[in-house]
């Protein structure tokens, strides 16, 4: 493989990387409800699934019946491609197959009071990406005279894991108005790190080594508190749904960096190793508000929603002391965010067949609100800065509803897309080593869902009576 190809492999576990963290600034990149998930989240005023814990808990008031039901089961099938203009003919490609976050809910009374209780995994990525190459070959060590022989070992990692478990109630105000409220404790890991090592024989057979390794986590338990509106006017019904500010209860921050040189010359090699652990951190969500109609047509339903995302002042997930890596003055390690307000928008369709099926459509836009953010690479200062990489994705989604006598069976998948040009400022520099070099490039990424679920009204009436039938026979 040539220097050319590495590099672009190395930009391409980056971009990867970078996607996995920009999930967090895309809110809804992923949705929850078995007809939610077909309707591409548009259910503001309308959700008539185990969903609305998430969307408007003031729906809870049109359930009709206490019930049990699981998350369509999904399974993702995404791709990333990568156009590098330093080689007009290289392209990389990834493909993956895996299975997607979950939610198990249900309703309850007590106390003559209905609730709703909900878990789910908002996210789940775990990326492991790693690269070797061939023995390569060129002068990249200018004190040492000719060309080197070396090889290159490259392995980067992201975590982001968030589970939240919820309580929702709700009251009817009058025949046409109700207020609820879900709340949500959240358990929240986000972790990520990277290993470059070059292994370099010099002309007189002499071996230098140069490893960059640096990593983090932050751990977050707080809770979000969710505050749902509906009404229904005579030709639709309406929704508004408040999302408040992440509150954080519990917080902790780690980095972890290595950085060493040897066999190059006394001047030359160097070990810096740090760990530090319990650094101060935070984690903020900001402000939302969604607003909902759903409007019967006929027997069918258009489902119409707006969701506004405030903006978040720039702010340090981790406060990093400075550190020595060498240089005359004392490196600064900043950890910081910033986002954009945001404002998305989407329709959906419910389209009646006859009593047994139904059938889903949806679309909605899923702007990127991340204006800066600090990633594994630039942490570590292996590059210039954030990338922009402008993830603005698009989501459609499709499927049906079949209804039998004991549960309802959901099918259906989803489509995500988005294509992005970007300059990148990737390299990779020492003093000594030297491999710095810009290009143009396009990313691609696909994305396709497939559905399965079920919703299973345990405690229905129908199912009761049926059991009492079994006991008298």
């Amino acid at each position: 493989m040539t220097l050319m190809h590495f590099k672009q492999v190395i930009l391409f576990f980056f971009l990867v990387g970078h996607i996995g963290i920009a999930q967090q600034g895309n809110y809804k990149y992923n949705n929850f409800g078995n007809r939610t998930i077909l309707l591409a989240g548009n259910v503001t005023g309308s959700v008539e699934d185990f969903g609305l814990a998430y969307y408007n808990p003031a729906r809870l008031t049109e359930i009709k019946n206490d019930g049990f039901a699981f998350n369509a089961k999904a399974y993702e099938y995404s791709t990333y491609k990568l156009d590098d203009a330093i080689d007009g003919n290289a392209t990389l490609r990834d493909s993956k197959f895996n299975t997607l976050p979950s939610m198990a809910a249900g309703t309850f009374s007590l106390f003559g009071t209905r609730f709703a209780y909900s878990v789910f995994t908002k996210y789940a990525t775990n990326t492991n990406l790693n690269f070797r190459s061939d023995l390569l070959e060129k002068d990249i060590i200018e004190t040492l005279p000719g060309t080197e022989k070396y090889n290159i070992d490259f392995r980067i990692n992201y975590l982001l894991r968030e589970q939240l478990l919820g309580l929702t109630w709700a009251q009817a105000v009058t025949d046409k108005f109700s207020l609820g409220i879900s709340l949500f404790g959240s358990i929240y890991r986000y972790g990520g790190g990277s290993n470059l090592e070059y292994t370099i024989q010099a002309q007189d057979n002499g071996v230098a080594y140069y490893q960059n390794r640096p990593s983090f986590r932050q751990d977050s338990y707080g809770v979000f508190v969710k505050i749902g509106g509906s009404y229904h006017f005579p030709a639709f019904d309406f929704g508004v749904n408040v999302n408040l500010p992440y509150m954080e209860v519990f917080k902790k921050g780690r980095f972890d960096y290595q950085s060493v040189i040897s066999g190059i010359g006394q001047d030359s090699d160097q070990l810096f190793s740090y760990k530090l652990n319990d650094l101060e951190s935070k984690r903020k969500e900001p402000l939302g508000i969604s607003i909902g109609a759903g409007v019967p047509i006929a027997r069918n339903k258009l489902h119409i929603n707006l969701d506004y995302m405030k903006d978040l002042a720039s702010y340090q997930r981790i406060e990093v002391p400075e550190i020595d890596t060498g240089q005359t003055e004392p490196t600064a390690v900043a950890f910081e965010e910033r986002r954009k307000a945001v404002l998305n928008f989407g329709v959906g369709a419910e389209i009646y067949v006859n009593e047994m099926v139904n059938l889903y459509a949806g679309f909605s836009t899923d702007f990127n609100s991340i204006v800066s953010s600090s990633n594994i690479m630039a942490i570590a200062g292996n590059s210039s800065g954030y990338t922009d990489l402008d993830n603005d994705y698009f989501h459609t989604g499709f499927g049906a509803v079949l209804k039998f006598s004991w549960a309802s069976l959901i099918v259906g998948a989803t489509h995500t897309k988005n294509t992005t040009d970007f300059n990148s400022p990737y390299k990779f520099q020492s003093d000594d080593i030297d491999l710095g070099e810009s290009s143009l490039s396009v990313l691609s990424f696909t994305r396709w869902q497939f559905i399965a679920g079920l919703d299973i009204p345990f405690l229905n009436r129908k199912l009761i009576d049926v059991q009492k039938g079994k006991t008298e026979d």
